[in-house]
């Protein structure tokens, strides 16, 4: 069987300690595990992918897509060095968000 992944899902047979190796067939066991391996493999993508449809490429390029904050672009500040007035963020770069550790309120 080949695998259906990613346009629907397989139904792989569990073999149990009762069953021979030959029902299921325990080289096509494998093929098909193999199948849907790859095929996982596939969709998400190696690091840095130039795979237009592999999940790494899509995240990689969400932020610039989309207008998502990329990793990395958000600043923490904790107690006493959260900004106390919320209309301004000292020192941060323009549209970088901030959480109020003590708060716990997404500043902007």
């Amino acid at each position: 069987m080949a695998t259906s992944f990613p346009t629907g899902l397989d139904a792989l047979t569990n073999p149990t300690s009762a069953d021979g190796l030959n029902s299921p067939d325990h080289a096509g066991q494998h093929a098909n595990v193999n199948d849907a391996v790859e095929a996982l493999e596939a969709k998400v993508g190696v690091d840095s992918s130039a795979v237009v449809t592999s999940l790494d490429y899509k995240l990689a390029t969400l932020s610039t897509s989309s207008g998502f904050v990329p990793i990395g672009a958000v600043t923490m500040y904790s107690g006493s060095t959260a900004p106390t007035n919320k209309s301004t963020v000292p020192d941060a770069p323009i549209l970088t968000p901030v959480v109020s550790v003590s708060t716990n309120e997404l500043v902007v």
